[in-house]
């Protein structure tokens, strides 16, 4: 289906092929193929945002926030996480003052990376700091 769409520079129907990669988007999530979902929705919003088509491409903005969770705000534990993190506390002290175990604190983490869209918990801490931060 790729291959299709990338050929389809000239459809008399442009609206269409930029439907098809929302489409193919759509079914790459799905199947938890992310790299390959954010490609397809990446091409869907820049024929939209080429034709002006402001309501599918606010579809397809919100669909790329929310492939890695970038919509929504942390859950209380992932917060509790994050405040101990910033308080310089290790895996597994915050899976011990908070009763679980250092894995699930680990799978927390790597969902709040995705989510700020960071790499590593210094990243983080620094991205915290930067959001914290009033402008001049």
């Amino acid at each position: 289906m790729r291959d299709t769409l990338g050929h389809a520079a000239d459809h008399p129907y442009p609206l269409e092929v930029a439907r098809a990669w929302a489409s193919l988007g759509a079914i790459e999530a799905a199947v938890r193929r992310r790299a390959a979902a954010r490609m397809a929705y990446g091409e869907a919003a820049r024929r939209y945002a080429r034709h002006g088509c402001t309501p599918w491409l606010r579809y397809v903005q919100a669909a790329l926030d929310d492939l890695d969770g970038h919509g929504r705000p942390p859950t209380d534990l992932e917060q509790h996480i994050i405040d101990m993190v910033r308080a310089k506390a290790t895996n597994r002290q915050i899976a011990a003052a908070l009763h679980l175990s250092v894995k699930t604190v680990e799978a927390h983490l790597t969902r709040v990376y995705r989510m700020r869209g960071v790499r590593n918990r210094a990243d983080l801490v620094s991205r915290l700091a930067q959001s914290q931060t009033p402008p001049r």
